[in-house]
């Protein structure tokens, strides 16, 4: 299994790249994504949030530029365990500030310690560290779609009428959502591959670079969809 993933993330990083004028498509994305993030800082109030979110965007822009710049490295699989790691943490910390329920969000504060440790544990004793853990992923993925699904059983429990479209944090929940739920399952498909065909990594390449597009799309409405428009007449 982890040698299935091993040879994907080295053949996935061959074909996921189309380049424009030396940035990929990818990084095109991430960068644009992080600049419109940056328009939080003119809005007031601003939630802690969406205070760390550009610099979250800021390490993934700058991680696919390591990625470009070492494109020989030894074990890709082993820096992706530690970026994906990373990443579930901070969307435990985005829902932690999101939701409102203090039992949840106690139990979520006990995730952000003791998660890192069982997947470090995971990842040197239980996993080869060669290869692509996919324990720790499966169960980061697992966890954020449930306290995202929460977070909507919250939304449905509030008596006052809010406008999602106006509502930051529906947005951005909606975007860690969507991410985790289209990538968990292409990732288990790859985990019980043992071969898998350049045909088939192109394809995949272009799933993923389209689920980093949406969730992309809907960060952005999270971010700007508190700027008010006003109308002038002539």
């Amino acid at each position: 299994m982890e040698a299935s993933f091993g040879r994907f993330f080295y053949a996935f990083e061959v074909y996921r790249y189309l380049t424009i004028m030396g940035h990929t498509v990818e990084d095109l994305i991430i960068l644009t994504t992080f600049l419109i993030s940056l328009s939080v800082y003119f809005q007031r109030p601003l939630p802690l949030y969406l205070k760390i979110f550009p610099v979250y965007l800021g390490q993934i822009y700058l991680t696919s530029l390591y990625y470009e710049a070492f494109p020989n490295r030894k074990n890709p699989a082993m820096i992706a365990n530690v970026v994906d790691g990373i990443e579930f943490l901070f969307f435990y910390f985005v829902l932690w500030n999101i939701i409102q329920n203090r039992k949840v969000k106690r139990f979520i504060g006990y995730m952000l310690f003791i998660l890192p440790v069982l997947a470090f544990f995971n990842l040197a004793y239980t996993q080869s560290n060669t290869g692509y853990n996919t324990i720790n992923f499966s169960v980061g993925c697992l966890l954020t779609v449930i306290l995202c699904i929460y977070f909507y059983f919250e939304l449905l429990q509030v008596t006052e009428t809010r406008s999602l479209a106006r509502l930051p944090a529906f947005w951005i929940v909606t975007g860690i959502f969507f991410n985790n739920v289209c990538t968990f399952p292409i990732y288990a498909f790859i985990a019980y591959m043992k071969n898998i065909p350049p045909i088939i990594i192109r394809n995949i390449s272009m799933i993923f670079l389209m689920v980093t597009l949406f969730s992309a799309i809907l960060y952005s409405i999270g971010f700007l969809c508190r700027i008010r428009i006003r109308k002038f007449i002539l």
